[in-house]
């Protein structure tokens, strides 16, 4: 059992101590209360694992005619927009 305080764990996870214990609080992580607070590295493993999998989970925009999403469309409207009024200044 290889057991990891809260501060390595916010190490690991590259965030802060206090989101650590944010996580704890709303049970996405187990943990081993004490002085310091211990957490199982298989319980940070698999708590990695669950969050990679929701970002691998999310969904895709639906391409439209055109094969560009409204969103890109209009971004590229309004650069293309900018690039010709910068044009027109020189």
């Amino acid at each position: 059992m290889n057991l990891l305080t809260q501060a390595e764990v916010a190490r690991v996870l590259r965030c802060s101590v206090s989101k650590i214990a944010a996580l704890r609080y709303r049970g996405e992580i187990p943990w081993l209360p004490g002085r310091p607070v211990k957490i199982e590295l298989a319980d940070l493993l698999a708590y990695m694992e669950r969050e990679a999998a929701k970002r691998r989970r999310r969904p895709v925009p639906a391409l439209v005619a055109g094969g560009l999403t409204p969103e890109v469309r209009a971004r590229r409207v309004v650069l293309l927009a900018s690039l010709r009024s910068q044009h027109r200044r020189r």
